[in-house]
């Protein structure tokens, strides 16, 4: 291992020796919900890769390799042999990635919605209150577009994932 030179274009993977090989796997891997969700806004702010649902991958590289690349994508390249190992949780992490954030968006333009109206009845249309509600609409679209990017990044998983098994 000492000898292996590792390039790792995302830093929340970490690298352990077991047995015969090197298995980089992702340390958010089996924590709880809220880190997953936590790891989806890094994602959003890294930028899109090719994989939503299957984010924690482990790989199992040989260790007779002498070099071990990891690209954003999530692409490995090395010299040795490697496999790759997914966990098969689609549902689970779909609804914590899409369902979830679709409840909450709605919820919070219900509640903003529910205020502003009453803010526009009791000010009687201030510009206070119309500055307010134009400020909530445009978190309210915020947040949507970044439910728009996870959604599309899904599908597009989804299209890679079911190329790669055929």
């Amino acid at each position: 291992m000492e000898n292996i030179k590792l390039e790792f274009a995302i830093n929340y993977y970490h690298v352990e020796v077991v047995d015969q090989s090197i298995v980089i796997s992702n340390q958010f891997y089996d924590k709880n919900p809220f880190i997953f969700l936590f790891y989806l806004l890094i994602e959003f702010f890294d930028g899109p890769s090719k994989d939503f649902l299957l984010i924690p991958r482990k790989f199992h590289v040989s260790k007779q390799a002498t070099y071990i690349r990891l690209s954003k994508n999530l692409e490995l390249e090395t010299d040795g042999s490697y496999e790759i190992i997914f966990r098969e949780q689609d549902l689970k992490r779909w609804i914590f990635g899409i369902a979830f954030p679709i409840f909450f968006i709605l919820l919070i333009f219900i509640y903003l919605l529910y205020h502003v109206i009453g803010f526009l009845i009791i000010s009687g249309l201030s510009a206070a209150s119309i500055i307010l509600f134009v400020g909530m609409l445009f978190m309210v679209s915020v947040l949507s577009y970044v439910n728009l990017i996870l959604f599309k990044q899904y599908q597009e998983y989804k299209t890679w994932y079911e190329e790669r098994l055929r």
